[in-house]
């Protein structure tokens, strides 16, 4: 509501203003809470001293994910440098993995493509239940049900050490919280795994990075600087594109995201009241991000002489 900007309000439900806090920070403040509904629910809180509601925002919209479908195939892929990001489970959700390809040679976008594991078990249920087409998907090729109620990590492990003969796998970033045992066998095999914990300070600049690249890909306005600390200008030339996965495309639909008071944001799964909506599964987005935290520093060698050097990077 327009009454929150009344700087006539401000002096009243804010003791603090004109003493600890400026006018000017208050206004940059509200230009910014003006911008963003997340900004605006921490101009409320913070600065007008109103309790506000959590309420979860939607992160990437379905027309930015159609937008940025890549023309290239896997085969193009083979050889590259790339880092296998993962969120792991064991029963309701999806175990994923993200291959990540950051810029390099002639390649000046990022390239993303998923594989994912659901127990077979049960999964006709949860089709009707849940009212999601698991078992076309499984049939097309983009996730793989395993044997019993749990996702069996032994194949999860067998596809990353097949995409490490064909991709120069750099890392394999995951929450070490879940799946130690998987991790520890990747160790033995000479794969480098980070834990990548599930916090604000962790999140946040990934999920920046990742929309960042995707909104120059579908030449949307940017909200954040292009500039972003400790990254690379290369790695921000060309957006980032992806395959064709419905199941990344219903999980990008679902993925919504919580700020707290640094105005740092994660991914969260949508809640109604107190209770986790289990029917609405973001985990390839998960498996995306958690890539990112890592490949955002990856240096890239780029063959410049080889592109054609226009808007038309990444596209």
């Amino acid at each position: 509501p327009d009454a929150i900007y009344d700087e006539a309000l401000w002096y009243r439900v804010n003791p603090s203003l004109g003493h600890t806090i400026t006018i000017e920070s208050m206004r940059e403040a509200a230009a910014r809470a003006k911008a963003k509904p997340a900004d605006e629910r921490l101009f409320r809180w913070l600065r007008l001293n109103q309790w506000v509601t959590t309420k979860l925002t939607t992160w990437l919209p379905l027309d930015l994910f159609d937008q940025t479908v890549g023309t290239w195939n896997r085969a193009d892929l083979l050889g590259k440098d790339c880092y296998i990001g993962m969120d792991l489970s064991s029963t309701t959700d999806l175990t994923a993995i993200c291959l990540l390809f950051p810029p390099q040679g002639n390649q000046l976008d990022w390239r993303a493509i998923w594989h994912c594991w659901i127990p077979e078990d049960g999964m006709r249920e949860r089709v009707e239940r849940d009212h999601v087409p698991y078992d076309r998907w499984a049939r097309e090729g983009w996730i793989t049900p395993t044997p019993g109620d749990v996702v069996d990590y032994t194949v999860v492990e067998k596809t990353i050490l097949e995409a490490k003969k064909f991709y120069n796998v750099i890392e394999v970033p995951s929450d070490r919280a879940f799946g130690a045992m998987l991790l520890q066998r990747l160790e033995q095999q000479g794969m480098v795994c980070v834990d990548v914990p599930q916090t604000f300070k962790t999140m946040a600049g990934p999920m920046n990075l990742v929309e960042i690249l995707l909104k120059k890909s579908a030449r949307q306005p940017q909200e954040q600087e292009e500039e972003l600390p400790g990254v690379n200008a290369d790695l921000l030339r060309g957006g980032l594109t992806h395959e064709n996965s419905p199941v990344a495309r219903w999980c990008f639909g679902n993925a919504a995201f919580a700020t707290n008071g640094n105005a740092e944001k994660k991914l969260v799964k949508e809640h109604r009241g107190k209770s986790v909506v289990r029917t609405k599964r973001i985990d390839l987005v998960t498996a995306l991000v958690n890539a990112m935290a890592r490949a955002q520093h990856y240096q890239p060698k780029l063959d410049l002489s080889a592109a054609i050097l226009s808007d038309d990077w990444g596209m």
